[in-house]
């Protein structure tokens, strides 16, 4: 037996060699490092969409802008003219991202740091077992 349960999905591991039991502090930090770059990425995918309600909000506030928005077919495009105006904001912050202080970023854009994504080797440093179902 190797110490974890059967059912356990975080083991072992594939090291080239015979198989290798993972260190409880291998597995926790990649648990936490992927909860960490999990949080990051609905946060920075989260707050650029809040800022284009709130500019969709603040352009329906223009007085010279009312008629135009009050007519039907624009007032039926309320969701295309939110997801422009959350896009563009987060490209114009992704743009300007580099020039920015650290607390503005996160107030733009969700957090300081965008999210790993890890591929290739690293993912073999735990590997998940199939499915059953």
């Amino acid at each position: 037996m190797n110490g974890f349960p059967a059912d356990d999905p975080f083991g072992p591991v594939e090291t080239g060699g015979p198989t290798a039991v993972p260190s409880p502090t291998i597995r926790s930090t990649v648990l936490v490092d992927r909860a960490r770059d999990y949080g990051v990425s609905l946060l920075r995918t989260g707050v650029p969409i809040a800022w284009g309600y709130v500019l969709t909000w603040l352009v329906g506030l223009i007085p010279a802008l009312q008629p135009v928005l009050e007519r039907p077919e624009v007032v039926g495009l309320s969701n295309a003219i939110t997801f422009a105006l959350a896009l563009g904001w987060y490209a114009v912050m992704r743009w300007v991202e580099p020039r920015l202080p650290a607390w503005l970023t996160r107030i733009v854009l969700g957090a300081n740091a965008a999210p790993v994504y890890v591929e290739g080797e690293a993912l073999a440093v735990v590997r998940e077992r199939p499915n059953p179902r």
